[in-house]
């Protein structure tokens, strides 16, 4: 019998195993999928699958072909993660897309397409930029998400983006839920499309009325001042 140290208790892999998270069907309910801590490091996600016929699991995509530079996290980026007590990285969500041919995985802070058919993977928001609420428009033709407190589109097909807004920025966001929102009533949406992909509702939130507060960090080495307008 082996010894149980400081340091195997916060090893790799973790001695409570490895549950799936985030479960979902796909769309032809011919896999089911899940997220699961990587066994080399807990705290990174990857997306597996479960063959329904023939009850084979695999790795399906492993997050480290994605992840970039988690220390660029933007102001709304980070906000999200605290609100919603997420600590892991790598694939952290993901989505079918309606006709159930693609699969939608934002991961740290840009958006990537799976194309199921031809296996492929692209990323699709501009290079150094982040993006967050990433969502398939009801019908799959397109792929919505915040970006510097303005509101965008991605056409699929036309491989095009366009901003819905132009206003953001500063304490104004568009599309994205406000600080109430989340931290109170655990709402995380911030715009919605109608059934047929013709319009879409977005929030648009102002915080200039509210006063500058001084939050303080502390660590080990450093106290950090942060200036932030809290309700």
């Amino acid at each position: 019998m082996s010894e149980l140290t400081v340091e195997r208790l916060f090893d790799n892999p973790p001695l409570t195993g490895t549950l799936p998270l985030q479960p979902k069907w796909s769309p032809d309910g011919s896999i089911v999928t899940f997220l699961r801590p990587a066994a080399d490091d807990r705290e990174r996600l990857d997306l597996w699958r479960l063959d329904v016929a023939s009850g084979e699991r695999s790795l399906w995509i492993d997050a480290r072909e994605l992840m970039g530079d988690e220390s660029g996290l933007s102001d709304a980026e980070k906000a999200e993660r605290e609100r919603k007590r997420l600590f892991a990285t790598g694939i952290t969500s993901y989505a079918f897309s309606p006709d159930g041919e693609r699969l939608l995985l934002p991961v740290d802070g840009v958006g990537h397409l799976y194309e199921l058919d031809g296996r492929t993977l692209n990323a699709f928001t501009p290079a150094g930029t982040r993006q967050t609420d990433f969502r398939f428009s009801p019908k799959g033709h397109y792929v919505s998400y915040v970006r510097a407190g303005n509101l965008y589109v991605y056409d699929i097909e036309g491989g095009t983006e366009r901003a819905i807004t132009s206003d953001g920025g500063g304490t104004i966001a568009n599309g994205i839920a406000d600080f109430i929102a989340q931290e109170e009533m655990h709402r995380f949406e911030g715009h919605w499309w109608s059934a047929d992909e013709q319009r879409l509702a977005f929030t648009r939130s102002d915080e200039t009325p509210v006063e500058v507060s001084r939050r303080y960090e502390i660590d080990a080495e450093t106290i950090n001042v942060i200036e932030q307008r809290y309700p």
